[in-house]
């Protein structure tokens, strides 16, 4: 899906808006689901009545960021062993670092598009921050 969490938080209160009829809602998010959830609250006031969050917050940890950039960042030294991910990482670094499409290629059996799609997903998380939208959720959060 295009348009990153503000999309995945607008098809949400959609589907929310749907279901509940008319109805109060209470809407839990956990982990990244509580990002689109606090999303959700921020943008469409009054979709939920309440709102709960597990383990998840309005932003990441600089820890958590740090690792988020790491996963997205350079190459591991030569032999270690290294997941799709890391690999779609590398493959999308190349192509935006001005390699060609010929010399930088997904792992075996990933599409191109996926793997760019990984690396920009692992640089949002790094930056993904909702603080300063707080003051717009209207709902009572846990």
């Amino acid at each position: 899906m295009s348009g990153g969490l503000a999309a995945v938080a607008d098809r949400m209160a959609e589907a929310v808006r749907e279901a509940a009829a008319g109805d109060h809602v209470l809407v839990l998010g956990n982990g990244y689901g509580g990002f689109v959830a606090l999303q959700m609250a921020i943008r469409h006031p009054g979709v939920a009545s309440r709102l709960i969050l597990a383990d998840s917050g309005a932003a990441f940890s600089e820890a958590g960021r740090e690792a988020f950039r790491n996963m997205a960042g350079p190459r591991r030294p030569r032999g270690w062993r290294r997941s799709p991910r890391s690999r779609c990482a590398d493959y999308s670094r190349g192509i935006s670092g001005g390699a060609s499409r010929s010399d930088a290629r997904p792992p075996r059996g990933v599409s191109e598009h996926r793997c760019g799609g990984v690396s920009r997903g692992l640089q949002a998380l790094a930056t993904l921050d909702l603080r300063p939208e707080l003051a717009k959720v209207k709902v009572l959060c846990w």
